[in-house]
């Protein structure tokens, strides 16, 4: 599935037009991203909560000569699924939002 399919399935759900659906999808990632870049937790009952992680420096190889390198530290994205999330997945529920 990708984000045309996704903006499809909004438009026909809620009967509007596709360009109505993507504005609202990418609001709603829009959102979502800003959150998470300004530091903060963006939970969504039901769904699950993104949040940024901070990773610590570490030396690593460089997979092409084999040298040792010094990684800084850094911030990443980080998704954690809610406990409705996992089980619709295994196949527990069908649709609990």
């Amino acid at each position: 599935m990708n984000k045309a399919d996704i903006v499809k399935d909004i438009a026909e759900k809620i009967n509007v037009s596709q360009v109505t659906a993507e504005r609202m999808l990418y609001s709603v990632l829009n959102g979502i991203m800003e959150g998470v870049a300004c530091g903060n937790k963006v939970h969504i009952a039901g769904f699950g909560t993104f949040e940024q992680k901070k990773r610590a420096g570490h030396i690593c190889k460089n997979p092409r000569t084999g040298e040792e390198m010094q990684v800084g530290s850094y911030r990443m994205p980080v998704f954690r699924p809610s406990a409705a999330f996992k089980r619709k997945v295994t196949g527990g529920i069908d649709n609990e939002l």
